[in-house]
């Protein structure tokens, strides 16, 4: 009977904390706690405190921190941008190639068997070139319903439109309709042993020059031997170069369509001796002869 009534008398127990000035020990504030109040008050804190961490941990980011939990749907996104940024950095330094290759080309200094491209990288950017082709067209249907009828008109009793056949690597170039990019006199023709890649055309002074195909303007640039010069990707990784104008009339990235504009024949660069046009036609990195497949 007496220890019931100790141990009743110790859950009946009360404290007091009290705060106090420490200077002029004046009481500021008290509590008053009973043992039973007083550990409900410090378990409930510890509980609280712990609920804390847990959410904080569960139910926020920072468990991908500390546990290396990720979501699945993030880590697929996160693989396929670094796939996309590795493929990136290879189309860059392909056209780094590229580009430079086509200097080579402007200057007379590409050698007989180099190709302009990177052939592991080809085809890809080929196909790139190709997207970019079947957008500009697509913009230019809404303005003029022939602008893709325009792009190839082949010289075949079968009609073979703007489609894969006419991407591919393989496609016989005398299926395809090249416009001329002027009319003149043959001054001097395909020679690839003497470094003469293209065919001069001699014309009257002002005459335009055209495109010979739709195609996007990829260099527009004055050299020292071969002066003012515009070059044009086309599809079916075919690129056409114009050189020695006189002015040239488009920028680079410009679309252009077949039979368009694009220079006024000149008589610049050290390497010209009369107003003409050096006109090189390359189909997968290799230099073909134009009067093959164009009447001049």
């Amino acid at each position: 009977m007496l220890d019931e009534n100790a141990s009743k008398s110790n859950r009946t127990e009360n404290f007091r904390i009290i705060i106090m000035n420490d200077d002029s020990f004046k009481e500021i504030k008290s509590y008053r706690y009973s043992r039973s109040k007083l550990f409900l008050t410090i378990f409930g804190s510890l509980f609280g405190i712990a609920l804390i961490i847990w959410a904080s941990m569960a139910l926020t980011p920072m468990r991908n921190i500390l546990f290396g939990f990720g979501d699945i749907k993030l880590r697929n996104q996160l693989e396929a941008n670094q796939q996309h940024v590795d493929s990136l950095q290879a189309a860059l330094a392909n056209n780094n190639l590229y580009i430079a290759n086509m200097q080579k080309v402007f200057t007379g200094e590409l050698k007989k068997n180099d190709s302009i491209y990177n052939n592991n990288n080809n085809r890809a950017m080929n196909s790139a070139t190709n997207e970019l082709d079947q957008l500009s067209l697509q913009d230019s249907a809404s303005q003029d319903k022939t602008a893709v009828n325009n792009d190839f008109q082949v010289a075949s009793t079968e009609d073979i439109k703007y489609s894969d056949e006419v991407f591919h690597q393989n496609l016989d170039l005398s299926r395809i309709h090249f416009s001329p990019p002027l009319k003149g006199y043959i001054s001097q023709g395909f020679n690839p042993g003497q470094k003469h890649y293209g065919t001069d055309i001699t014309a009257p002074k002002n005459t335009p020059v055209k495109t010979v195909l739709s195609g996007h303007v990829i260099l527009a640039d004055w050299t020292l031997n071969t002066g003012n010069v515009i070059g044009i990707q086309h599809n079916a990784d075919l690129v056409s170069f114009y050189k020695h104008n006189s002015q040239l009339l488009k920028k680079v990235g410009t679309f252009v369509k077949a039979g368009e504009t694009i220079a006024i024949i000149g008589n610049t660069g050290e390497l010209s001796d009369g107003p003409h046009l050096h006109f090189e036609l390359w189909h997968n990195g290799q230099p073909v002869n134009p009067t093959s497949y164009i009447n001049f």
